[in-house]
């Protein structure tokens, strides 16, 4: 977020604590920017250019009735972060993803919502968000992931549902030109809506998108509830090359899993 060509870390705390900004030294060593960003109860944070500028900007999805929020990085790319003034509804969103959804090459956003339908957010190319006016299920959704799950070019949606079947939505593109933002149906292949589009059923935490089978296309893995000794394991993850063999894969969640699950000291 500062520049420097190593990765920061911006950290999402809840019940209404400050979200904070951790600048790397290179060496993988972390320090408080100082920054008290915001004060409501946040879920999730997603990183991106939203405004064009070339660096990292933020958007917060929070909890309890508060609006999301976007921060934008003005201070020439160096990891200062201003409040844009944006209030993104006003629901109990738990997870928020970056993606170019309407293909006019800014970033979009999708946020997944508690009991509340999931929506889509429309970048003007600024770092000012729309509504779409999609309202996309009304699950017990916690996480969102985006990829091109059929191969058409735009990106899809994953939505990881707690105690519900997950669901996938199908950008359906804007195929008859009339320059209304992509629709996004969760049930591509069933027009009157009698059959459920899901993904499996249970306590999903997450979900991430990456060629898991290494056939050249996405694949998906939701990440449940794990019980440990410490009691219960709630978090997000994102798809990356843990053990270094060259695929992002299921062992990768493993060795992850494996390192945060022993004991203290070990």
């Amino acid at each position: 977020v500062d520049g420097d060509g190593d990765l920061d870390a911006m950290l999402a705390n809840g019940s209404s604590q400050p979200n904070t900004v951790w600048t790397n030294d290179g060496n993988g060593n972390f320090t408080d920017s100082g920054q008290a960003l915001g004060n409501s109860y946040s879920f999730s944070v997603a990183l991106g250019d939203v405004d064009g500028d070339g660096d990292l900007d933020a958007m917060v999805a929070n909890y309890s009735g508060q609006a999301n929020t976007v921060w934008i990085n003005l201070d020439s790319g160096y990891g200062t972060f201003t409040d844009s003034g944006q209030a993104l509804g006003n629901g109990d969103s738990t997870s928020v993803a970056f993606g170019d959804v309407d293909g006019d090459g800014d970033l979009d956003a999708m946020v997944a919502n508690f009991n509340e339908p999931n929506t889509v957010w429309i970048n003007d190319g600024n770092g000012t968000f729309t509504d779409s006016g999609q309202a996309l299920g009304n699950s017990r959704s916690v996480s969102v992931a985006f990829g091109d799950v059929d191969g058409d070019g735009d990106l899809d949606a994953m939505v990881a549902n707690y105690g519900q079947p997950n669901t996938v939505w199908i950008n359906q593109a804007d195929r008859d030109g009339d320059g209304v933002p992509d629709t996004l149906d969760g049930c591509p292949d069933d027009p009157n809506k009698t059959q459920p589009g899901n993904c499996g059923c249970g306590t999903a935490e997450t979900t991430v998108f990456g060629d898991l089978d290494c056939d050249g296309d996405y694949d998906a893995d939701d990440i449940r509830l794990g019980m440990v000794e410490y009691g219960i394991v709630e978090a997000g993850a994102c798809p990356a090359d843990i053990n270094g063999d060259g695929v992002v894969d299921a062992q990768d969640l493993t060795e992850v899993l494996a390192a945060w699950q022993e004991p203290c000291g070990e």
